[in-house]
């Protein structure tokens, strides 16, 4: 008994010995050549299972150590490094090298892949560790971003000689850059202070911008991001930011990543095995779990956008701990990217903790960096099914406190996960040297960002809209001089006035016009809006159809082309709310008088025996509006569209009013238009838009539903989608209608040719409409076809013919279409059943 109560004493003392002798350690790991941070390294105890990988910012911690502990550090290219972990006060730098071998370490086993078992159970978990699968979140985010410059940009536009008199000479010549900028920064007083800005700038950071949010999310699709406070180098009081969002999507579990706009497909997507190859590298055992090591990248052959990395996969659920992610091919891209994501536990759900995106602008010429985004977001105050009522979001999924921009420095310490760097702080303080005019210059910029975002031009407590000067510019008027003025916010939030006029030069008219609108509630987007005009308006149009579209939007294109017009008296009260984020409601009431302008046309109504050219119309209306996956971001008084509808669905349903307000039109209508795009991840996009539309009365021309067309008569003009590109623009009407417009893109899955101003992408064509109409005599004086037997065109667009890199920032592509009519509807001469189209693309 004593002998056994001695070893026990024994075990113990020595166990307190070692547990007195162990302590803390961290350190942080760099690569040796450019002295980075880096993530996810692999640091384990040498002869035990206990390891970690370091975070995005490469530090890593060891809560205890024993005594005389050897570390061993790994990382995928990288040379092995041991070290044996002495007394420290403070973080332990470590600097390893590049493998010069570039050798991989791959876990080989007979029979099955080993990675494939592993991807398949994370596929299996998805939903379970998608952090937007969960019933409701919210958490705060820290982000810093600073713009650097490449070597090439400092050495845009030298000449050869210049740069080998430079060599020649032996002197260390400023570059253009540096000089253009030493030149010009003065002060008033005439002293140069441009070496030392140049050098700050090319030492430091060209920009660097801060921001502090809010997120609060609740199962399926509710989201809003609340800025609370945003800094932004040279600007006093930012109207915008940069948030988590603006460099990589949050999670990594979706079936694609969307970045610059291009649609990668997840290398854990369903089906993903046989389009991405896997191998498992290595496998860091630990206490209770284990990490398994996955690279990727797509199979030789296999025909897609996707990416290559390396994914960092915990055996605790099969959930994504770190992942590393590029795209695949970076062949012509003027933005690359590299994002890093890492992964924590909280409350038993993993949980994104740091997001950082490295996005490279590239000069093409030389295949270099000229300025690159280095983002880095760290996520605190996690709460994972937090109980979050619905009434608190919107539409807007990001929104900008109206302190956010003026928080003072003690703030912003308490928010701030670390202190600046010392590069940080110097960039601040670079732009307080700046020259006035360059403050006033970054200033100017940060206005052109809200003339973007409204629209229009500010001007005080009152806006110029924009749509107010193109909706004169068609065929009818060829251009309106005039303009119009619209209240804001800074006048009041709780009502807007506003008003127009404007002289078409080819009709000789003038068309003017007023509105009054009461904004009851801001999160609802509920109004009540009184409008007066005297104007035109395009006849066979459904108005339900256009007041949500932006003077930027593709139906502006359709617009110039416009020729065929009424002249419209117009009384309209409109109640208009949200009834959900993705739910829009109108209710109204209007009174318009109408008649054909310049152009020949009576209505015969036969049941009245009256024959009309004028029409006096009441109408009462209700619209619903259903567009999924639309987002928008509120920035002081805008409210700016940054994300289009995947899905959208629009109904009108109306009904004349006879007798009522003097309406003489008896009538019911109904239209519906449907937009979806669908996703095929070895195949590219297709788009669909679906009208159907039907008439119940005695209806004049001006209310009957014209089929959309572009055909101008002219052999070669600009490519409107969803539009018959060879019917000409009011060659077909009908009082019940239907038309599908089809377009599949190939995007470059088909070609990707060495030239890069020769990238083409296929895009397949398809335009169907049917139509009927009761008492097609009734109209007179005018000509237009039916199209009961059916329309149809199919066509060929490719675009990027040419394109070229402008500045390298984007590349300007131009491209065209051939189009043809065929069926019952077919001219006579084949020549008029072609149509040639030509357009144009921004792409990065």
């Amino acid at each position: 008994m004593l002998k056994k109560l001695s070893c026990l004493l024994t075990v113990l003392f020595f166990s307190l010995i070692s547990y007195a002798q162990s302590s803390a350690f961290s350190g942080i790991i760099y690569d040796a050549g450019s002295k980075s941070p880096l993530a996810f390294v692999s640091v384990t105890v040498k002869g035990t299972n206990t390891g970690t990988v370091t975070d995005i910012d490469g530090q890593f911690t060891f809560g205890q150590l024993p005594a005389n502990a050897t570390l061993l550090i790994s990382y995928i290219g990288y040379a092995s490094k041991e070290y044996r972990v002495e007394k420290t006060k403070g973080p332990v730098s470590f600097f390893i090298e590049r493998s010069k071998e570039q050798l991989e370490t791959v876990v080989i086993s007979s029979g099955e892949n080993p990675a494939h078992q592993i991807i398949r159970l994370v596929q299996q978990n998805r939903k379970r560790n998608d952090p937007e699968q969960q019933t409701s979140f919210r958490y705060n985010a820290y982000t810093i971003a600073a713009l650097a410059a490449g070597n090439r940009f400092w050495n845009m536009n030298r000449n050869d000689s210049a740069k080998t008199k430079n060599r020649q000479s032996g002197q260390q010549q400023p570059t253009d850059q540096l000089n253009r900028l030493a030149e010009k920064a003065k002060d008033t007083a005439g002293n140069s202070r441009g070496a030392l800005l140049a050098k700050r700038f090319k030492e430091n950071y060209l920009l660097l911008t801060e921001s502090y949010t809010e997120r609060i999310f609740k199962f399926p699709n509710y989201s809003k991001e609340t800025v609370l406070a945003t800094k932004f180098s040279g600007l006093k009081n930012p109207a915008f930011g940069v948030t988590t969002s603006n460099f990589q999507p949050f999670g990594f579990y979706k079936d694609y990543l969307v970045m610059n706009n291009i649609n990668y497909v997840s290398p854990i997507t369903d089906g993903s095995i046989s389009m991405y190859k896997y191998r498992l590298k290595e496998t860091i055992l630990h206490e209770k779990d284990t990490t398994y090591i996955i690279g990727f990248e797509p199979q030789k052959g296999k025909n897609f956008t996707g990416l290559k990395g390396l994914m960092y996969i915990n055996s605790d659920g099969y959930a994504i701990e770190n992942i590393i992610a590029s795209p695949a091919s970076e062949k012509g891209m003027i933005f690359t990217f590299r994002l890093q994501q890492k992964y924590e536990r909280v409350n038993g759900n993993w949980f994104p903790a740091q997001l950082n995106t490295t996005l490279s602008q590239k000069d093409l010429r030389t295949d270099s960096v000229m300025l690159y985004w280095d983002s880095r977001s760290y996520i605190t105050n996690v709460q994972v099914g937090a109980e979050i009522a619905k009434k608190g979001f919107s539409d807007v999924q990001l929104e900008y406190h109206p302190q956010a921009g003026k928080q003072p420095d003690s703030a912003w310490t308490r928010m701030r996960t670390d202190t600046l760097n010392e590069k940080s702080k110097l960039t601040y303080e670079t732009y307080e040297l700046l020259p006035p005019r360059y403050k006033n210059t970054i200033e100017k910029v940060n206005k052109a960002f809200q003339v973007l975002a409204i629209e229009g031009i500010p001007w005080g407590k009152v806006d110029i809209p924009f749509k107010y000067i193109i909706s004169g510019i068609n065929k009818y008027e060829s251009f309106r001089i005039g303009a119009g003025l619209q209240t804001n916010s800074l006048l009041s939030k709780w009502f807007s006035v506003g008003g127009y006029a404007g002289y078409g030069i080819r009709d000789q008219a003038w068309k003017y016009g007023g509105n009054l609108q009461l904004n009851i509630h801001q999160r609802t987007a509920t109004s009540l809006r009184f409008d007066y005009s005297r104007d035109i308006a395009e006849p066979g149009n459904v108005d339900y159809f256009l007041r949500n579209g932006s003077v930027f939007s593709n139906q502006s294109l359709r617009n110039f082309q416009r020729s065929r017009m009424d002249s419209v008296e117009l009384v309209r009260i409109n109640f208009s709310t949200k009834l959900s984020p993705a739910v829009q409601s109108d209710l109204w009431l209007l009174k318009e008088n109408r008649s054909p302008a310049m152009y020949a046309y009576e209505y015969d109504d036969i049941s009245a025996g009256k024959q009309f050219r004028f029409f006096h119309n009441t109408e009462a209306g209700v619209g619903i509006r259903f567009a999924k996956g639309e987002s928008f971001i509120r920035m002081g008084r805008s409210k700016v569209r940054t994300k289009p509808a995947s899905t959208q669905l629009l109904i009108q349903l109306s009904k004349g009013l006879p007798g009522f307000w003097k309406g003489d039109l008896d009538y019911t209508r109904v239209v519906i238009r449907f937009n979806h795009k669908f996703l095929f991840k070895k195949l590219g996009e297709t788009s669909v838009q679906l009208e159907a539309g039907g008439a119940w009365g005695e209806l004049p021309y001006s209310y009957l539903f014209n089929t959309r067309a572009t055909n101008t008569g002219r052999k070669l003009t600009l490519y409107v989608p969803n539009s018959f590109q060879t019917a000409g623009l009011y060659e077909f009407a009908a009082d019940r209608s239907a038309s599908l417009f089809l377009e599949h893109n190939f995007g470059n899955l088909l070609f990707k040719p060495d030239n890069l101003s020769f990238r083409p992408e296929i895009i397949l064509v398809q335009s169907i409409s049917y139509g009927s109409l009761r008492n097609a005599t009734a109209h007179k004086f005018i000509s237009f076809t039916v199209p009961e037997k059916g329309l149809f065109e199919s066509g060929l667009v490719i675009r990027n013919l040419y394109r070229r890199s402008i500045l390298s920032v984007a590349y300007i592509g131009i491209g065209g279409g051939v189009f043809y009519r065929y069926g019952s509807y077919a001219l006579p001469k084949t020549a008029d059943n072609w149509a040639f189209k030509w357009g144009f693309s921004i792409s990065f």
